[in-house]
C-alpha cells in the first residue's frame, strides 16, 4: 500500500515526458498504468497501483483552463515527508 493516494486524477502538461515520466517513476514510486482516456494520444497514466490514476502527463491541450492546484493525499504525513525527502 502506498504512502499516498491521489485527490482524483491531475493531468500535469508536461514538455518533456519521456523525461517527465522517469522522474515521477523515480521521485513518487510511480508506475505505468493504462487508463480509458478522452484523448490518449502524446499522454502517459501513472499510478500508485494499476487500479486508480494518480497523474497524467501529458501536451497541452484544448480545453478548460482553469488553474488547479494538483493533489496527492498522504494519511502519514511524517512517514511520506521522510520519503520524499529521501527521493532528493
Amino acid at each position: 500500500m502506498s504512502l499516498f493516494s491521489p485527490a482524483g486524477t491531475n493531468y500535469i502538461v508536461v514538455q518533456d515526458l519521456a523525461a517527465a515520466v522517469a522522474w515521477y517513476i523515480e521521485k513518487l514510486s510511480l508506475r505505468k498504468i493504462k487508463i480509458e482516456m478522452d484523448n490518449p494520444e502524446g499522454c502517459v497514466a501513472l499510478g500508485f497501483s494499476p487500479e486508480e490514476s494518480a497523474l497524467v502527463l501529458g501536451p497541452p491541450f484544448e480545453g478548460p483552463s482553469d488553474e488547479l492546484t494538483h493533489m496527492l493525499y498522504a494519511s502519514k504525513i511524517s512517514k511520506a515527508r521522510d520519503f520524499l525527502i529521501s527521493r532528493v
